[in-house]
């Protein structure tokens, strides 16, 4: 009922902004340029947050690279009746990849690490019987490797991905590298071990260093159950009956560049903000990022270096991602043409699916670009 309470109170905060762009406790920001779709929206949000039991959501829009609203919603904490707000960091699962293929790309922009050079070359413990592949047939997702098993995932045997990845680099390949795209966690996880060994650091230090240290990503670390990390939310799955419970411990760390980062809504705003107006990458860094996969056909699938790539009915391209692991679901959204960006993160598993990003896309882009929502006249 507290959290209920809680979500009814902050409409009426809502109200009382005047300027054009207030922030206010806890890093929240809301535009009065917006104040009609921040209002639906997060109606439609509420909604969905009381309807499925949601425990707590972050949330973030940006148009023309300026962030016009963030906050969170719902509780961080049921227990202890702690608030969600930006600065809380969740986990986002699968979106974890636009990380570390942000991370490549700018290390190969530096000469740091070379895109098309064997893993072996950075690896060379692996077998020497294994198909040909190359790092950038790991960033976007063609090298091959299968999904680890929900097993795999619940009982991690390792607390680093240099001893994590000796339980898959014997597996026989899918397929031979460049011939498919089939998304692999397994595959960001070895993708992640060959950026710590050509930079002879961590990745939790690589990360920092190359990437959220400079863009000012606050909010996103790698997830260790082992330390006190502050602003952590708790974690929540669903039971049988969809109710939601206190997720188990889990240990991601063998899995950090795949699926193991915690993050807020504003810091993945804050990057795909950076694809779409770079100031820190290069031009054609970011090119390479969002240029759809050609495999060794000829032909091209929709998706880049961990995103997927997908056409709106206009035939405009969109970034599309989307994460679950146990205890946090993100998807995120970005349409290029209008510079809208939107990102949507939950302390619950499974959801990502289900939470109504395209809904909150309609709302904006009806104030963005209403000439796209005119109807067409009768012949």
């Amino acid at each position: 009922m507290k959290g209920i309470l809680n979500i009814l109170l902050s409409f009426s905060l809502f109200a009382f902004f005047s300027c054009n762009k207030s922030t206010i406790n806890n890093g929240e920001i809301y535009s009065k340029e917006y104040k009609k779709e921040i209002f639906e929206s997060r109606k439609d949000l509420s909604l969905h947050i009381l309807s499925n039991e949601v425990p707590g959501m972050s949330l973030a829009v940006a148009v023309d690279n300026e962030i016009v609203w963030s906050e969170g919603l719902g509780l961080a904490s049921i227990e202890l009746d702690v608030p969600t707000t930006p600065e809380t960091k969740f986990r986002i699962g699968g979106v974890t990849k636009m990380f570390t293929a942000a991370v490549f790309a700018k290390l190969a922009e530096e000469g740091k690490i070379d895109p098309e050079k064997s893993v072996r070359d950075y690896l060379p413990e692996l077998p020497v019987d294994k198909q040909p592949i190359k790092l950038i047939h790991l960033a976007q997702n063609t090298a091959g490797f299968r999904q680890p098993e929900p097993q795999e995932l619940r009982y991690t045997q390792f607390a680093n991905l240099q001893k994590g990845i000796s339980t898959f680099t014997d597996d026989t390949l899918l397929f031979a590298p460049g011939e498919y795209c089939f998304e692999s966690d397994l595959g960001y996880d070895l993708l992640g071990a060959a950026i710590e060994r050509a930079t002879n650091q961590p990745f939790s230090k690589v990360l920092s260093e190359i990437l959220t240290d400079t863009l000012h990503l606050k909010s996103t670390v790698c997830d260790d159950p082992m330390l006190i990390i502050p602003n952590r939310s708790d974690c929540f799955e669903r039971s049988i009956i969809a109710r939601p419970f206190m997720a188990s411990t889990f240990d991601n760390r063998q899995h950090v560049s795949s699926t193991g980062l915690l993050s807020s809504a504003a810091d993945i705003v804050l990057l795909m903000n950076e694809y779409l107006t770079p100031k820190y990458f290069k031009p054609e860094t970011i090119q390479k990022i969002i240029t759809p996969v050609k495999l060794n056909n000829g032909t091209t699938v929709g998706s880049g270096m961990g995103i997927s790539l997908i056409k709106d009915n206009m035939g405009n391209i969109l970034y599309i991602a989307n994460g679950s692991t146990v205890g946090g679901s993100a998807t995120v959204f970005v349409n290029p043409e209008y510079k809208l960006v939107i990102a949507l993160i939950t302390n619950i598993s499974d959801e990502q699916n289900g939470l109504p990003i395209l809904k909150v896309a309609e709302t904006f882009l009806r104030k963005i670009a209403p000439e796209r929502f005119k109807s067409k006249p009768e012949n």
